[in-house]
């Protein structure tokens, strides 16, 4: 009898159940795909990411708690295409939500062209006042191009001023705390204003540094 060796091609099909975390949901999926050592992950929610081999199992033995539970079923192609029209549907509909939020983001911005001035150290809307700094350069999920102000202090120090534009991640149930922050893309009418000060900020520190290099 001729037995070959086992590949991770093998676990297609298995059956994992998900406990969740303090910001993760638990949920029912299987593994969908294998490409050597790295496998993918689908939930029947449409949830799905990729997983090392290594890091898989030390989930499954996991000395406190399992990350993930064999649920003792092993899937053929029925459940499978189920598990890839969840993540097919789920993709299309944070594609939609995400260009609804894109788009309520720049009519919002819109609405504050005159009103917002992005200054070296600070921005304002005549009223209310942050610290910042500033940084220049595409995101690594997004094509355009965007300034990104971040807030100087924890708390919501950005939202008096952009409103639902302001982003913040904090979760105080996994002690994670974080500052403002507020994408400003290409095709913001308040790009031009916080380009212009972006540039001539890094242009003055770069100035300075100059000085201090030729000192």
């Amino acid at each position: 009898m001729q037995t070959r060796e086992f590949t991770t091609a093998d676990l297609v099909g298995l059956g994992l159940d998900y406990p969740g975390n303090y910001s993760t949901p638990s949920g029912r999926g299987a593994i969908t795909a294998a490409d050597g050592e790295m496998l993918t992950i689908t939930m029947e929610d449409g949830r799905r990411w990729k997983e090392h081999l290594h890091d898989f199992q030390r989930g499954l033995n996991h000395q406190l708690r399992a990350i993930y539970v064999l649920n003792k079923q092993f899937h053929g192609a029925p459940y499978l295409a189920q598990l890839e029209a969840a993540f097919q549907l789920a993709k299309f509909n944070n594609e939609a939500a995400a260009k609804v939020a894109r788009d309520a983001r720049t009519a919002e911005q819109a609405a504050l062209v005159g009103k917002v001035r992005f200054m070296a150290y600070y921005v304002t809307d005549g009223q209310h006042k942050a610290k910042v700094h500033y940084s220049h350069g595409k995101l690594c999920n997004d094509s355009r191009d965007c300034v990104t102000l971040y807030a100087q202090g924890y708390g919501s120090e950005l939202s008096p001023i952009f409103g639902r534009s302001s982003e913040n991640h904090t979760d105080t149930q996994t002690d994670y705390f974080d500052k403002d922050k507020v994408r400003i893309f290409d095709d913001s009418p308040l790009f031009p204003a916080a380009l212009a000060r972006c540039q001539e900020n890094y242009a003055k520190r770069e100035a300075r540094y100059g000085k201090r290099r030729n000192t």
